[in-house]
C-alpha cells in the first residue's frame, strides 16, 4: 500500500507562496514519515503525468489544495483512483473554495471525499496524524498472515475477507492441529501452566488442564511455523470430539498481544487485529446477549485476563465442558464495533462497561453491562449488523472510522 500526496496549485497565485505553504505541510507530514510529491502540479498536461501513477489499487490519495483554481486537476486525478480520498485545505487563497468545488465534484460522481481543514498548514497536524495512523494500521492489516485452525480448506467468506483487507489466510487441518498437540509432552504443558495459572484452583482437573495447555503451545507453534500473527479456531466441532475447549488458549494469545478468535469468525478477528494495533491491549469478542433497563448485556467465555480485575476456570456455558474463563470485567470507557457480512459497513459506538453485582447462569461466562453513548436501544436491534461484537478498552471511535473510511466501509452510527 501506497500513499500518495499530490500538491496542487494555480499559477497566478505565484510559485514562491506556493512552494512556501508547500514547506509547510511537508514539515506536518515529516512527523510521520510521509513526503508530498517532488513537484507542484498547475496545469491539465502535469495531472495526466501523475493520473496512471495515482490509479492502482493499493494507492491512496491526498490532495494538498495549496490555491484556488485546482479543483479540476483534483477531479481528473482523483477520478482514477478506487479509494476515498483526502483534500487537505487551509484558510489563504482560495484553498478550501477550490476543496469545496472538488469535493462536491468527486461526490457527484459518486466518490467518497473528505475535506480536512485548519486554517493554516501546521494546525492540520492532529487530523492529519488520526488519518495517517489509520492508513497505517491499514497497511499492516494487509501484511497479516492469519492461520485458519481446524479447518482444511478456505471457505468463500474467507477469500471474500482476504481480498478486501489484503492478507494471507492460511488453513491448519485437524490433523496438522493433532499431531502438534501429540508432540507436545507433559511436562512442557506443566510448565506452561505454572507459568500461566501460578498454582491454579482448588477442585480443577489437572488432566484436562494439561491436555489444554498442550493445544495453546500447539497453536504457539502452528502461528510460528507459517508465520502467523493472528488465528482463528473453529472450536465448536473441537469441543464435541474432544471433550475440552480451546476458551483458555484463545485468552492467553490475546494476553500476549496475538490477536485470536473463536468459532472461526474472521469478521471479529479484523477488529481483534485492530483493536491490539490501536490500544495496545486486547479487544474482547462477545455476544450481544440481552438489553437490560438503557444498557446492553455483552457475554462470552474467552475474554482476555489483562481486561478483567480477577477471574476463574469454570465450565463453558452450551457444552458444560472445561473450561472457560468467568472474568470481573474492569469498569472503564471502551469502543464497541461489529462489521457487516457483506463488508458495506462498520457499526461503532462508545459505552460505559462495567460487570455486573450478579452473573447470569444462563449466559456465557464473563458478562459486563455497556451504556452506549450514541446509539438508542430502541434503534439497536436494526442497527445491529450481527452478533459478535468487539470491545476495545478506550474510546477510539475517531480512529476506527477513519479506518473504515480509507477502506470505504460505512460507519454506524458515526460518519
Amino acid at each position: 500500500m501506497r500513499i500518495l500526496i499530490i500538491p496542487l496549485a494555480s499559477k497566478i497565485h505565484g510559485e514562491k507562496y506556493c512552494l512556501k505553504i508547500l514547506g509547510q505541510y511537508a514539515k506536518v507530514f515529516s512527523k510521520y514519515n510521509v513526503k508530498p510529491y517532488e513537484r507542484l502540479i498547475t496545469s491539465l498536461s502535469e495531472a495526466e503525468e501523475v493520473m496512471e501513477e495515482a490509479s492502482g489499487s493499493n494507492v491512496h490519495l491526498i490532495i494538498l489544495t495549496l490555491t484556488g483554481g485546482t479543483s479540476r486537476l483534483a477531479t481528473e486525478i482523483a477520478s482514477g483512483n478506487p479509494n476515498p480520498v483526502l483534500i487537505v485545505a487551509h484558510g489563504e487563497h482560495n484553498s478550501l473554495p477550490s476543496a469545496l468545488s472538488s469535493y462536491n465534484r468527486l461526490r457527484n460522481a459518486g466518490k467518497r471525499a473528505k475535506i480536512l481543514f485548519s486554517h493554516s498548514p501546521s494546525g492540520i497536524d492532529t487530523t492529519l496524524g488520526l488519518h495517517l495512523r489509520a492508513l497505517k494500521i491499514i497497511r499492516e492489516l494487509s501484511r497479516a498472515r492469519i492461520a485458519l485452525v481446524n479447518l482444511s480448506e478456505v471457505p468463500e467468506y474467507a477469500r471474500i475477507l482476504s481480498r478486501k483487507f489484503g492478507f494471507e489466510i492460511i488453513p491448519i487441518p485437524e490433523e496438522v492441529l493433532l499431531k502438534e498437540v501429540k508432540t507436545t509432552s507433559d511436562s512442557e504443558a506443566l510448565e506452561n501452566l505454572r507459568k500461566k495459572l501460578g498454582e491454579g484452583e482448588a477442585g480443577l482437573n489437572e488432566k484436562v488442564l494439561v491436555k489444554i495447555s498442550k493445544l495453546y503451545l500447539a497453536l504457539r507453534r502452528i502461528l510460528e511455523k507459517n508465520s502467523c500473527s493472528a488465528l482463528a479456531i473453529e472450536c465448536f466441532n473441537f469441543i464435541q470430539k474432544h471433550g475440552y475447549t480451546p476458551c483458555l488458549p484463545v485468552a492467553w494469545l490475546l494476553d500476549e498481544g496475538i490477536p485470536a478468535a473463536c468459532e472461526a469468525d474472521l469478521y471479529s478477528l479484523v477488529l481483534l487485529i485492530i483493536a491490539q494495533k490501536i490500544s495496545g491491549k486486547p479487544g474482547w469478542m462477545a455476544n450481544l446477549a440481552s438489553l437490560y433497563n438503557e444498557r446492553i448485556l455483552l457475554a462470552h467465555c474467552t475474554v482476555p485476563t489483562l481486561l478483567c480485575n480477577s477471574y476463574s476456570l469454570v465450565e463453558h456455558f452450551e457444552s458444560g465442558k472445561p473450561y472457560s474463563i468467568s472474568g470481573l470485567f474492569q469498569a472503564t470507557r471502551a469502543t464497541i464495533s461489529r462489521l457487516s457480512i457483506d463488508l458495506r459497513e462498520i457499526y461503532i459506538d462508545c459505552a460505559d462497561v462495567n460487570a455486573p453485582v450478579k452473573l447470569n447462569a444462563n449466559q456465557c461466562r464473563t458478562q459486563v453491562f455497556a451504556r452506549l453513548h450514541k446509539t438508542k436501544l430502541s434503534n439497536l436491534l436494526d442497527l445491529a449488523l450481527g452478533n459478535h461484537h468487539v470491545i476495545i478498552a478506550g474510546d477510539y471511535r475517531g480512529l476506527l472510522g477513519a479506518i473504515a473510511y480509507h477502506l470505504n466501509i460505512k460507519s454506524v452510527p458515526l460518519e
